[in-house]
């Protein structure tokens, strides 16, 4: 593996991470509000995809 490709891996990977961590920080903050039913559930329908798309990555390498 080259090293510039493994770079890149590793930051489309923290890019991931750092998508989930934004979708669990937005329900975090509608569920304190308890209000806006659908957008938590969109939330959490976001949040389940960006993780699938997260393990497919990873089953590429």
């Amino acid at each position: 593996v080259i090293l510039g490709e493994k770079r890149q891996d590793k930051r489309e990977l923290l890019e991931f991470v750092d998508k989930i961590v934004d979708h669990i920080t937005v329900i975090e903050g509608f569920m304190q509000l308890n209000t806006e039913r659908n957008t938590i559930e969109n939330e959490i329908k976001e949040l389940k995809s960006t993780i699938l798309t997260f393990i497919e990555q990873l089953n590429k390498e």
